[in-house]
């Protein structure tokens, strides 16, 4: 079960117990809890063939909300001669990847998947003190999620609020994720960077 914007979604996607029967495709596997999509249909159980088929889309369901402006954005700094038309295609490929083909990410607020460096990013994991120490060069998690949280005018956090608010322990599933901060980290595909988001109950 490999995703391309989502890492380890055994550990962090909300796959349901056992096996379920798929709204789209009937068959009974590996399914993803129908409540974290949305769209026009609403559904209980997405199997993640389905999910990874792109099948979504028929079905005018999504998985993710999709930064596009920033996206194509990047897309236009990054590459001044090619074409307009050729990188809307492009960002279109990338769009319908995250809203069709990845797992839907828990969170309580809503904001958008995240792009840097002219794609989306890579989620890794919901962080915690253990794993951004780790993280950092000198040991230091608390710099690291300084320099690394996103921090613009729809994303205004003390940082030092959101380093006490982290859990201590390294979140290995999303079982653990019962804190009323959950940080999410985020990976550039292409520079290999780190961006972390905060979100709060």
């Amino acid at each position: 079960m490999k995703f391309t914007y989502f890492r380890n979604p055994k550990d962090y996607a909300g796959l349901l117990p056992g096996k379920h029967s798929c709204d789209l495709c009937g068959y009974n596997d590996k399914c993803f809890e129908g409540e974290s999509f949305y769209g026009e249909n609403i559904v209980d159980a997405i199997c993640w063939k389905c999910l990874k088929n792109g099948r979504l889309e028929e079905a005018n369901i999504f998985a993710n909300d999709a930064d596009v402006e920033s996206l194509f954005d990047q897309m236009l700094q990054l590459n001044p001669d090619i074409p307009k038309d050729q990188l809307l295609a492009e960002a279109k490929a990338k769009i319908n990847e995250i809203e069709f083909r990845t797992p839907p990410i828990l969170s309580w607020q809503d904001w958008k998947f995240p792009a840097m460096d002219g794609d989306f990013c890579e989620f890794v994991s919901f962080t915690s003190k253990q794993e951004l120490n780790e993280l950092a060069p000198d040991g230091d998690g608390k710099q690291f999620l300084i320099e690394h949280l996103r921090v613009d005018e729809d994303n205004l956090i003390n940082p030092e609020i959101v380093w006490y608010q982290l859990s201590d322990n390294k979140i290995n599933n999303i079982e653990q994720t019962n804190h009323d901060c959950l940080c999410y980290l985020f990976q550039s595909r292409v520079s290999k960077k780190y961006l972390i988001i905060w979100d709060l109950i």
